[in-house]
């Protein structure tokens, strides 16, 4: 899937820009709200200076919306669209340092816009489409005496791709998304759904569960990530009919899931639409988002500069403390969406992702290294 700038509802991304920049800091002391974005006393809280970034070795094929996370200390990517244009099975492994990736067995079947979680020893890849579908088939990945294999797991009660997934603790939890089949719509209002669901991976015998389902509109190409027991969401993409065609305006939504007590609630909004964006959290207080498709006030514009489009390479940081925004000094090499991010110790580890060039099939090899730097 590419979302271009012919398919985006501008109107939607004015909403959320004025919502952003015309709201002042004493109306919302004045409803009791915490300015989104960093204030001087916020800024000197986050514990955060910056991520700083250096290249890996490049990816061995072109690939975008993929699976990543990390196993047994290595950075993992399983499936995701390569060129020539095709769903992969295949899957690779990096350790950090090393100067080559290492080819894994493949998955039982190729699958792109899914996503990776780790939970307990294993590595799950989740949904995801192949042949025109939407499926809620879940992957596992083991290494046990040096062997790696993969196998399947109870499936979601859901099909679905491009959803927000994270674990906690032993549980994984997914949200939101769009399913379709050969011969629907893909991309439409009814293609996008809003359950949300977990699995404790720790029990061999589990199933899915349902949880709360995300209140208000219907998200794809969102991204979430969890803080001890909350389930945190942001941004994404929500499809509309306008004057008959196809409109996909980004939103600067956010929200929290606390699983204890099944409860959604109000973040506050993002300060620019974004979809396509990854997340990590960090010592259970951070979360960072990373690339995606990004609509910059004219001001933001002017303080980000994108090289080409509207991918976005800057680097969000919020801190679930003070529940502020703050973008990071430096800003990662090379803008893409559909990227797939993970986190090792102090590390993120950014693959590939779309950019704009159809000469790729809109696909990268790029590896990015983000070093998180305290204060």
């Amino acid at each position: 899937m590419r979302m271009t700038g012919d398919s985006r509802d501008t109107s939607g991304d004015d909403v959320g820009r004025r919502r952003f920049l015309q709201i002042s800091a004493a109306a919302l002391a004045g409803l009791g709200l915490k300015l989104p974005y960093a204030t001087a006393a916020s800024a000197n809280e986050c514990e955060i200076a910056d991520v700083t970034w250096t290249l890996g070795p490049e990816f061995p094929a072109l690939r975008k919306g993929g699976a990543v996370g990390a196993l047994n200390g290595k950075v993992i990517s399983a499936g995701g669209m390569q060129q020539p244009w095709c769903e992969s099975a295949e899957t690779w492994a990096c350790m950090p340092g090393d100067k080559a990736w290492e080819r894994l067995p493949d998955m039982p079947k190729g699958r792109v816009y899914m996503d990776g979680v780790t939970a307990g020893d294993a590595f799950y890849v989740v949904g995801g489409r192949f042949n025109g579908r939407t499926h809620a088939s879940v992957f596992r990945l083991r290494c046990a005496g040096g062997k790696w294999q993969w196998d399947r797991v109870a499936p979601m009660k859901q099909d679905r791709m491009v959803g927000a997934m994270d674990a906690m603790g032993g549980k994984i939890v997914v949200a939101g998304g769009a399913h379709f089949k050969p011969g629907e719509g893909q991309w439409t209002p009814t293609s996008n759904v809003s359950s949300v669901e977990w699995l404790d991976a720790a029990k061999p015998d589990a199933r899915w569960q349902p949880l709360p389902s995300f209140p208000g509109q219907t998200l794809d190409h969102v991204a979430g990530a969890c803080i001890g027991s909350k389930f945190c969401l942001f941004g994404g993409a929500h499809h509309v009919l306008k004057d008959g065609k196809r409109v996909s305006p980004r939103v600067t939504t956010a929200a929290v899931l606390d699983t204890k007590t099944s409860k959604w609630s109000k973040l506050p909004d993002l300060p620019y639409p974004l979809s396509g964006h990854d997340a990590v959290a960090y010592r259970d207080r951070y979360i960072i988002l990373l690339g995606g498709a990004a609509f910059f006030s004219p001001e933001q514009t002017k303080r980000w500069p994108q090289d080409k489009g509207y991918y976005s390479n800057v680097v969000l940081v919020f801190d679930a403390k003070t529940n502020t925004y703050h973008p990071m000094p430096s800003k990662m090499p090379y803008a893409t969406n559909d990227i797939r991010v993970a986190l090792i110790g102090d590390t993120i580890y950014a693959l590939g992702g779309e950019n704009i060039d159809p000469a790729t099939s809109n696909t990268t090899k790029w590896f990015r290294v983000g070093r998180i730097v305290m204060k």
